[in-house]
């Protein structure tokens, strides 16, 4: 991905480049261009539309943050047979049973049926990311709006109306994570016999990641207020506008468990007993939310050359958006297991993972920030007419 958005970012600045390249061949290949510049609107019949289409470089900003959180719900009674690990929690949240009396320990109660606990450490986050686009955008300027009896002069005023459609390349980011979800890791040495105890399992984590569609939707409304700045035009444009985009948000937890019996309480020197059965809850959700959002910007245009018909200028703006709607993402993933257990000689004796029936639940909240700011430059070709 970040060798992705490197590119794009070369691409950006090629676009940038070419645009300045392009404007200044056409102010040597048009050297007279600039003394008659501010006589442009004159010559052009003030009453006609002018349309014109834009390759665009962009920038765009927003911030957003997470949080994540997780519970195991106690589901039953204690197994049959040999006492086991509670199966809430690797790290023996409820506590250890014994194997037998007299020979350990008391075991540790099992918690009411709806208890809950927590499975791996919550977490939360935020940032503000910024990431670039590409795209093309279409303008109509209307006829010069007619002059406006309280000023003292005509200063050419044109409305316009523009469409946009941006490609946009953010990274998918994890605002909250916690541990990795690279994959869960078993001791090899020992992973035919399941000799080892739950803490032994590596891996497993859990996170909020974002991702935005690749495609960006905007339209806008304005006025062109054109001046003259040494013999040459340039537009003031303030506007205000829509915007929108596609926002994918996606939750996923990866936890292991094992049903230990007495591995922590063994005699020193032994290897203690760990039972043969491993849990492995993988629980994944997403969400996918169209945002909208509506502000207002202003943009620079300077006119650069004409070929022809066809007038070229290069610009920038600068523009800020508030969403509308919704911002908040909530869902929810959950997985249940049905009773079972296990005898010592692994043979299991009733129906289910030899794990004790829980129910563990993973909830992951996102929020993005209430303003989007988006930076633009491009290069801009009008139809002037002759």
């Amino acid at each position: 991905m970040c060798t992705r958005v490197n590119r794009i970012v070369v691409g950006v600045a090629l676009l940038i480049a070419m645009s300045t390249l392009i404007s200044s061949s056409v102010l040597a290949d048009n050297h007279t261009y600039a003394d008659t510049n501010s006589k442009q609107e004159s010559r052009q019949d003030v009453n006609r539309w002018v349309p014109a289409f834009a390759f665009v470089g962009a920038f765009h900003g927003q911030g957003q943050k997470s949080s994540l959180s997780n519970s195991c719900d106690f589901g039953g009674g204690a197994p049959a047979g040999d006492a086991a690990l509670i199966a809430c929690s690797q790290a023996g949240q409820f506590g250890r049973a014994a194997p037998g009396p007299g020979l350990m320990p008391p075991p540790t109660p099992r918690p009411i049926p709806g208890a809950s606990a927590e499975m791996r450490k919550s977490s939360d986050g935020k940032e503000f990311g910024l990431w670039p686009g590409v795209g093309v955008d279409v303008q109509l300027m209307t006829p010069r709006i007619p002059k406006i009896d309280i000023l003292p002069f005509d200063i050419g005023i044109r409305g316009f109306v523009s469409g946009e459609v941006m490609a946009v390349f953010p990274p998918s980011r994890a605002t909250a994570n916690e541990g990795s979800l690279d994959g869960l890791f078993f001791p090899e040495e020992l992973k035919e016999k399941n000799q080892y105890p739950s803490a032994a399992i590596g891996g497993g984590g859990s996170e909020v990641r974002s991702e935005q569609d690749t495609f960006e939707f905007a339209a806008a409304i304005g006025i062109s207020i054109p001046i003259n700045v040494l013999n040459r035009t340039v537009r003031i444009k303030p506007s205000f506008g829509w915007l929108h985009y596609r926002l994918k948000v996606s939750g996923r937890l990866l936890h292991a468990i094992k049903d230990d019996v007495n591995g922590e309480l063994a005699a020193p020197g032994t290897l203690g007993t760990f039972g043969y059965n491993t849990r492995i809850i993988d629980l994944q959700k997403n969400l996918t939310k169209n945002i909208h959002a509506i502000g207002t910007g202003v943009e620079v245009e300077l006119e650069s050359g004409k070929f022809g018909p066809i007038g070229a200028a290069v610009f920038a703006s600068i523009h800020g958006y508030k969403v509308v709607g919704d911002r908040k993402f909530k869902f929810q993933s959950s997985q249940s297991f049905a009773d079972g257990t296990v005898d010592f000689d692994g043979t299991a004796s009733s129906v289910g993972d030899g794990l004790l029936p829980d129910t563990y639940r993973a909830t992951w909240e996102h929020e993005i920030d209430p303003w989007i700011y988006r930076m633009k430059m491009g290069l801009r070709f009008h139809y002037v007419g002759d």
